[in-house]
């Protein structure tokens, strides 16, 4: 899941990685936001899929249930 990946690694190395801001990267991780899907196959192919989009998508299609 985004949030655990993000956890581990810290907010500011994965802003960094990917180009967004350490706020932008904090949002996702609490499911305030989630990444476009540009930022989110970005996320994918710099994480070499240790992130899926399942694994940032899944978590909003379960909010909303």
């Amino acid at each position: 899941e985004l949030a655990t990946y993000i956890r581990q690694r810290g907010e500011d190395d994965c802003a960094k990685a990917w180009g967004v801001s350490r706020r932008a990267v904090a949002s996702w991780r609490f499911g305030e936001r989630y990444p476009r899907p540009e930022q989110a196959q970005a996320i994918v192919k710099e994480t070499n899929g240790a992130v899926s989009m399942d694994d940032i998508y899944g978590a909003r299609e379960k909010a909303s249930l």
